[in-house]
């Protein structure tokens, strides 16, 4: 027999202060909030520096103050061994590259720059809930990937888009063994114009898995014969730059003489 208890949750104050808050992270043992505080929301205000605390759960006491030069990009992951990890741009520049980085759970702590930013660009992070390992998502040319990356910035590929795309930060991954790691993730693919759906997979550390499993079947109005059809295609710049870019055509018609749309777009990597 099931029988109903009335709980009477009241809201209690653990900071209160002149600044907006952002970005909470629990602890991995639930005792303690990561923030961040902002002066203003306005878009400008992510630019200049912000403050990142710690409180404890039970006591309200704020401590580990740091300071990041302009608002990261991802929220902080704090793993099981005290490393966290967060996107942030290279340099304080509007135009830089984004990076992952980490720092200790200390008071004296300080960001260090451990992989990423230089010829690919890191999107978003999330934990594994093991170890002070996280999956990464990286925007590499046309490409995404998934990396494990740990503390050290040593990485290796669980997954990489092929002939297909996965929406930004629509996946997650979880370590299941030692070694072996399922995902998920919304995938869709304009060159065989396969609507967003939920697919899943595994891999094994050292192996690069794929998407098999398809997990729903949403937008099924929506065929292969309505689509456009999309190709990558590469070329080189008057400079010698490598670039690469997508094109996209209606499926029924002789590729002469089209009128073409050309939107240039300066990503993922600055």
């Amino acid at each position: 027999m099931l029988t109903y208890t009335e709980v009477t949750f009241r809201a209690r104050t653990l900071v209160s202060t002149e600044a907006h808050v952002f970005s909470v992270t629990w602890s991995p043992d639930s005792s303690h909030i990561m923030y961040r505080l902002q002066p203003n929301v306005d878009e400008e205000s992510g630019y200049f520096p912000i403050i990142e605390e710690i409180v404890a759960v039970d006591s309200g006491t704020v401590s580990n103050t740091f300071t990041h030069p302009r608002m990261p990009e991802s929220e902080t992951v704090w793993t099981s061994q005290g490393t966290l990890f967060f996107v942030n741009k290279v340099t304080a520049n509007v135009s830089s590259s984004k990076a992952l980085w980490r720092r200790d759970n200390s008071e004296a702590s300080i960001a260090t720059l451990i992989a990423f930013g230089n010829t690919d660009d890191a999107d978003g992070i999330v934990g594994l809930g093991v170890d002070s390992l996280v999956a990464v998502e990286i925007a590499s040319g046309l490409d995404t990937r998934i990396d494990i990356v740990d503390a050290n910035g040593k990485s290796f590929t669980i997954f990489e888009t092929k002939e297909d795309a996965i929406a930004y930060m629509t996946w997650d991954v979880k370590r299941v063994a030692e070694g072996r790691y399922v995902f998920a993730a919304l995938r869709s693919s304009g060159v065989t114009g396969e609507p967003e759906n939920i697919w899943s997979g595994s891999a094994d550390r050292g192996r690069m898995g794929a998407l098999t499993i398809k997990l729903s079947s949403h937008h099924g109005w929506f065929t292969g014969r309505k689509a456009p059809i999309s190709r990558s295609f590469h070329w080189k710049s008057s400079d010698g730059e490598a670039l690469q870019g997508i094109i996209s055509f209606p499926p029924d018609r002789d590729l002469k003489n089209l009128p073409t749309v050309v939107v240039p777009h300066p990503g993922p990597y600055w």
